[in-house]
């Protein structure tokens, strides 16, 4: 509870916002504080999709153009 505090004390008025859409902020900040993550990891076909696309889209062009040069 004194992160929750602290953290509605720290951003109170700070934050240019009306007080409506600031006093919603900080309702979800608290949810947030209190559940511990934001977002559900990512499964694991999702990080063995960013693989493939980091090799194709990285990776492939590179070694194509060295390979290129040689």
């Amino acid at each position: 509870m004194e992160s929750i505090t602290s953290i509605r004390e720290e951003l109170t008025g700070k934050t240019e916002m009306s007080p409506e859409n600031e006093n919603d902020l900080l309702i979800r900040l608290e949810e947030i504080e209190r559940d511990g993550k934001v977002v559900n990891p990512l499964p694991k076909s999702d990080w063995i999709g960013i693989a493939i696309t980091f090799f194709v889209l990285g990776l492939l062009p590179l070694l194509y153009y060295a390979i290129k040069l040689f």
